[in-house]
């Protein structure tokens, strides 16, 4: 039984992976930039302009330099672009650039308007 929980929640962060990417996509595509009015977000080449914040890890995820305590948690968050383990990274899918999200610790992804 546990074998079928393992298998279905793999199968179930490997799908929402899937469609945060094309969610991703969609918003960073080319398409959407017909109004010359238009602003990129995304260069496709690094998170200039974006601010990353990551939350407390999970005791079961290895992050170098951050202190745990007695019971082997974490005692604080990574906070604002300290990304050590490269949860926020930029891939190639479909031949386009895209913002990839391990979803190995909670944290956000904004941009900042200048």
């Amino acid at each position: 039984m546990d074998e079928i929980i393992g298998w279905r929640n793999r199968k179930t962060k490997r799908s929402m992976k899937k469609r945060y990417f094309l969610f991703v996509w969609m918003i960073c595509h080319q398409g959407f930039s017909q109004n010359k009015d238009w602003q990129h977000l995304f260069d496709g080449k690094a998170l200039n302009g974006w601010t990353t914040y990551l939350g407390i890890p999970h005791q079961s995820f290895e992050v170098p330099n951050l202190n745990k305590d007695e019971k082997g948690k974490y005692t604080q968050a990574l906070g604002k672009n300290n990304d050590p383990s490269k949860v926020f990274s930029i891939v190639m899918e479909d031949k386009q650039p895209a913002i990839f999200v391990t979803g190995q610790v909670f944290g956000t992804l904004t941009f900042n308007l200048s």
